[in-house]
């Protein structure tokens, strides 16, 4: 068998050189997609923290109302006992320090509250934790005002000289939020002596 010699072939052919430059391109093309992907996910991760914080802190101000609704009307604060029941629009406001800050987080003082600044509400915790142990309690911190509106006729099946219904408004926020919840409605408590 006889093999003859082949000759090389020119290097100077059109499609020289094409593959390489496609393939730096391609690799430039995606490099730049995968740049674009990664700061979107930043971008939502980002988006996604700030709503779940939002939702935190409305869930925060949600208990602190409610959980401040529960006790109007009743003996379980006594600062919540209606001495007038016919005084109406009577902010229903702790009497003493130990009250008004139980965890003693706050500067704030007594004569300073006022219904618009919710800076110089009352402080309480979710969670009745006021030894601040483990420390992350702190963040069940909320502020809170309740004002008493009117009082009512006590509903059937209610011994009118015992119970009367209570008309209030609550609001709460989480500690240092600008989050505010309101709540208002009306409920049967013991009635205030006059």
């Amino acid at each position: 068998m006889l093999f003859l010699p082949r000759h090389p072939e020119s290097a100077s052919t059109p499609e020289s050189g094409f593959v390489l430059v496609l393939a730096l391109v391609m690799l430039l093309l995606l490099s730049l997609f995968g740049a674009w992907a990664l700061q979107t996910s930043t971008f939502e991760l980002r988006v996604a923290g700030g709503l779940q914080q939002a939702e935190r802190q409305f869930n925060l101000a949600e208990g602190a109302a409610s959980g401040e609704a529960g006790l109007v009307g009743f003996e379980r604060k006594d600062f919540y006992n209606l001495p007038d029941p016919s005084r109406y629009n009577l902010p229903l406001l702790p009497t003493n320090d130990g009250d008004f800050d139980p965890g003693n987080d706050t500067t704030t003082v007594l004569e300073d509250i006022t219904a618009d600044d919710h800076t110089t509400w009352p402080w309480d915790n979710l969670l009745r934790n006021y030894d601040n142990v483990p420390v992350d309690t702190n963040s069940y911190d909320y502020c809170y005002h309740v004002t008493y509106l009117y009082s009512t006729t006590a509903p059937m099946g209610y011994n009118a000289n015992k119970f009367a219904g209570y008309k209030h408004m609550i609001r709460g926020n989480p500690a240092n939020v600008t989050t505010v919840v309101e709540l208002g409605g009306s409920k049967v408590g013991q009635k205030g002596t006059l």
